[in-house]
């Protein structure tokens, strides 16, 4: 009889250690992620890659134009993701300011349209958000055929700093 009350007690032992060793597991994920927070605030903001895309579903996940060739009258859709963008701890809370300004330029680099904050990313959570992305969306309406330059100013306002990222497209008839 003695074995069946060892197996259990074995069997007991095993079941609160599992489930001790489930509770730590979120704390350990946090605990990754505020390190994540640390190295990204370290570094230095940049602009992953423009991409002009023909749907965009998703972080990661769009459908890139064959071709960077847009018609006039049609609309220049893009994504991009974000580098080393700051987020601040706020009583409880992680912080993210992002603004976004456009410009479109000519072949000689003079801007032919440009908006200012034009994106206004403001993240206020009790989770940290680690990877996040920006959509871009511009109506290509009276421009002459050529080529032109998409350009992204993205300002870190926790940060202080900005990074600049190009799209080279070109508009036929």
């Amino acid at each position: 009889m003695r074995k069946p009350i060892s197996i259990m007690a074995v069997l007991f032992c095993f079941l609160v250690f599992s489930y001790a060793r489930a509770e730590n597991e979120p704390s350990r994920v946090l605990d990754l992620k505020e390190k994540i927070i640390e190295v990204q605030n370290q570094g230095d903001l940049g602009i992953r890659g423009i991409v002009a895309c023909s749907k965009i579903n998703g972080y990661g996940s769009y459908v890139p134009l064959e071709n960077l060739k847009i018609k006039n009258g049609s609309r220049l859709l893009m994504y991009f993701e974000p580098e080393n963008y700051f987020t601040k701890k706020n009583k409880g809370k992680y912080e993210i300011l992002l603004i976004e300004d456009l410009l479109v330029l000519n072949e000689k680099g003079d801007i032919l349209w440009g908006r200012e904050g034009a994106v206004n990313y403001n993240y206020s959570s009790t989770q940290p958000m680690l990877d996040l992305f920006i959509t871009n969306a511009i109506e290509i309406k009276g421009l002459p055929a050529g080529r032109y330059t998409f350009k992204a100013v993205l300002n870190d306002k926790l940060k202080s700093r900005n990074a600049v990222n190009t799209l080279l497209f070109e508009v036929v008839e």
